[in-house]
């Protein structure tokens, strides 16, 4: 059995594998993958809290309504564009 250490790890890491692939991802889509790839059940507080976590080292964007979720924010693609050109 897995200790309580031990399963956040996996969790916070899985978490951040999935928002890397870099499409948007919801917190249901999240919940759902850790129960059925990891067999770690998690409520939606705790992956908004491993999400600002994260965001301290990758960052997300957070999108709200009905197309939303979470996503890596593509820091090369704004520089190409000029948004970040000073």
């Amino acid at each position: 059995m897995k200790g309580k250490t031990d399963q956040t790890k996996i969790r916070l890491l899985a978490v951040e594998r999935m928002i890397l692939r870099g499409e948007r991802i919801t917190c249901q889509q999240i919940l759902r993958e850790l129960d059925l790839k990891y067999d770690i059940k998690a409520d939606r507080k705790t992956i908004y809290s491993d999400i600002c976590a994260i965001d301290r080292f990758v960052p997300i964007e957070s999108y709200s309504g009905h197309y939303g979720g979470y996503q890596m924010v593509d820091v090369l693609g704004r520089c190409e564009d000029g948004e970040g050109a000073g």
